[in-house]
């Protein structure tokens, strides 16, 4: 693990923590520990929760197109647009990836996030704890005004999570899954909402001071 302060790139100082969580911003060592956790399983290989069928691709492609993705949210990250990807831990072990990513989010207060957590430590909770994780950072530290979600209408453990925090539904789009016209529901978190039902989870953040010009923040 990388302990050294990134002054050149506050934002990798970044830490959310909860009772059992840290999750940390993604840099290149992480990059490759995700994609080897990914490698081990996400999902049953007949199932796609995914909006974009990245597991599907096969190896080494997989492993150059999902270090590029990662390398893409660091050169890409600007003040009016970011996609902040962070290496779930519990303890010293990986369990997966959480996201929040906005445009022009000074204006809008508006936020988009998505997760995955490894096959191998699904059903005990990382994926909820995780999400609270980030929509706290989102609405107590960021001041988001909206947090917002999707998965597909069959993703089941997607949705319990998303339900279980506290988002409600916000209709569905109409998206193409392997070639099919397939419902995707949305779920929406306003921060107004987020007040009153917000679990009783500590989540601390620190490294956000310096981090926010980079979000548009400063």
């Amino acid at each position: 693990m990388t302990t050294e302060s990134t002054p050149f790139f506050p934002i990798f100082d970044l830490r959310i923590r909860t009772p059992r969580l840290e999750l940390r911003p993604v840099r290149e060592e992480d990059a490759f520990a995700l994609i080897e956790l990914a490698n081990r399983g996400i999902h049953d290989p007949d199932e796609m929760p995914f909006l974009v069928p990245w597991t599907k691709e096969q190896a080494p492609d997989r492993w150059w197109h999902s270090f590029q993705h990662y390398a893409g949210q660091w050169a890409l990250l600007r003040p009016e647009s970011w996609k902040l990807s962070f290496a779930v831990h519990w303890g010293s072990t990986l369990v997966g990836n959480q996201v929040a990513e906005a445009e022009d989010f000074p204006a809008s207060r508006s936020a988009e996030t998505g997760s995955w957590i490894g096959r191998e430590f699904q059903g005990r909770g990382f994926g909820y704890e995780a999400r609270i994780a980030i929509v706290s950072f989102l609405m107590d530290g960021l001041g988001a005004l909206v947090a917002t979600t999707g998965a597909w209408h069959d993703n089941v453990a997607s949705i319990r999570v998303t339900e279980k925090v506290g988002y409600e539904r916000n209709g569905e789009w109409l998206k193409a899954r392997a070639g099919v016209p397939t419902l995707s529901p949305r779920f929406l978190m306003t921060a107004d909402r987020w007040a009153v039902v917000r679990p009783d989870i500590d989540v601390e953040v620190s490294g956000l001071h310096a981090a926010l010009p980079q979000l548009g923040l400063a």
